[in-house]
Parts: C-alpha cells; structure tokens; sequence
C-alpha cells in the first residue's frame, strides 16, 4: 500500500443542511468516509453542545439536536437492533415518537409526524442514509 502524497486532493459529498448544525445544538465530534464509488459519502458522529434537557440517555444513540421542544436521535444500529430515529417530548419512559425503516416499521417516513421527518432529514445530512432505507 502506498500513502498518497500531501498534495492529493479528494472530494467528499456532504449535505448542504450541515451548515445549520450550530442551530441543531449538536456539535461535530469525528467523521469518516463510507460507500464506494458515486455512493461514497461522509458520515460524522455528534454529541451534545450543552447539556440535554431530559436526563436519560438511548442507549447507542446520537444526538440530532432540537426541534419542536423535541429531542432528536438517531439510535444506531447493533447485533440485534436496527437503527431507529426518536423524537422525545419528555423525561418520563415513553414519552417519544419513533420510526423504524422499512421492514422493521409501518411507516413511511412521510407520514410520521414532523418532528421524526425532521430527524429524517438530519441523520440523511449526516451521511446515515443507508441506515434508513425504506
């Protein structure tokens, strides 16, 4: 393997939503390039600017910011769990909106409420597109 030299240039595609980040109240903690070829993009990981308003964590999730008076998260996926996006409105155990892709879900994201397209629209921007297939 041969290292490329300083002068290589290469090209990523992000979204063009990232430029609202600091708005999300999330902040960009480390990225890495996924897919090949036309499909390749960079996925970043998040973390809280501040200290979050409900005062539970999701287990293997990253944070999407606010929306709403809403939390948004993407949970990742693990060995026996698929990604899921949650919206939570609440300190108290279910007080969340969810969406799973499909097959695993019912919905289609257009007609979970907005909060969830919104979170959506966020975890896309953040290169987890293919998490997300429906």
């Amino acid at each position: 393997m041969t290292k490329p030299s300083q002068s290589a240039t290469y090209y990523v595609q992000t979204s063009a939503a990232l430029t609202e980040i600091e708005d999300w109240g999330i902040a960009l903690i480390s990225s890495n390039v996924v897919g090949e070829g036309a499909s390749q993009c960079m996925r970043f990981r998040t973390v809280w600017a501040n200290t979050p308003v409900f005062d539970y964590t999701i287990a293997g999730s990253m944070p999407l910011g606010y929306y709403q008076d809403h939390e948004l998260y993407l949970r990742l996926p693990n060995s026996h769990l698929t990604a899921m996006l949650v919206a939570r409105y609440g300190r108290e155990f279910g007080k969340e909106h969810t969406w799973l892709p499909a097959p695993a879900g019912k919905q289609v994201i257009t007609v979970a409420p907005d909060v969830l397209q919104e979170a959506y629209r966020r975890a896309r921007a953040l290169g987890y597109d293919a998490l997300l297939v429906t």
